[in-house]
């Protein structure tokens, strides 16, 4: 039992790591309480694992925590994932990541949009934010694969903030947001929305 014992500590240790050697020890620490920090890493698989992670910056990392942590999809996964979303935007300034952030932020929200009106606007900015990150990359001259991988996703940004303006009644913006979307060679659901305008 203390040979267990011993080999579960150290894995916690590989996987408290992360966090020690990005800075992100005190916000850990304090963003989390402990059933929820211990949720997290037994979530995180490998992710985390300091012996594994070599090639992934902390902002992609903790991208990808999010989407292990909210595979049950409740409001409390929901609201974990949230908060390591929330961190990893503060993380970086590249545009493709931010972009993958935006659209799991905004789907994320979006099922609550009616809660509040504090959601609604934050869904708002969000969608805002994620078309202006998209007009970066289109203008871009650096093409690579990954962020061709980007413009094989649906746009969420787009697309929500298109069904905003369709449910306040607002048709004519959410056929520019359409009409823009496909001009710029979007995926989407965009037959499903320009039929909710006739």
């Amino acid at each position: 039992m203390k040979i267990l014992n011993f080999f579960k500590k150290n894995e916690d240790e590989f996987k408290t790591d992360f966090f020690q050697k990005n800075n992100l020890k005190e916000w850990w620490l304090s963003e989390f309480t402990v059933e929820e920090r211990e949720y997290i890493k037994s979530e995180s698989s490998v992710l985390l694992d300091s012996r594994y992670n070599h090639n992934k910056s902390p902002a992609e990392t903790l991208y990808l925590l999010a989407g292990y942590v909210n595979t049950k999809n409740t409001e409390g996964h929901q609201y974990l994932a949230q908060l390591i979303l929330d961190k990893a935007c503060q993380l970086t300034d590249d545009p493709i990541i931010k972009f993958k952030i935006c659209s799991q932020l905004i789907n994320l929200h979006f099922e609550h949009r009616n809660d509040a009106e504090e959601i609604k606007l934050k869904i708002i900015k969000l969608c805002k934010e994620q078309i202006e990150l998209s007009e970066l990359l289109l203008n871009s001259s650096n093409r690579d694969e990954s962020m061709e991988r980007v413009f094989k996703l649906e746009h969420q940004g787009y697309q929500k903030l298109a069904v905003l303006n369709i449910e306040n009644g607002e048709f004519e913006k959410a056929e520019e947001l359409i009409n823009k979307a496909k001009e710029e060679g979007w995926n989407g659901s965009w037959d499903k929305l320009e039929v909710k305008l006739k």
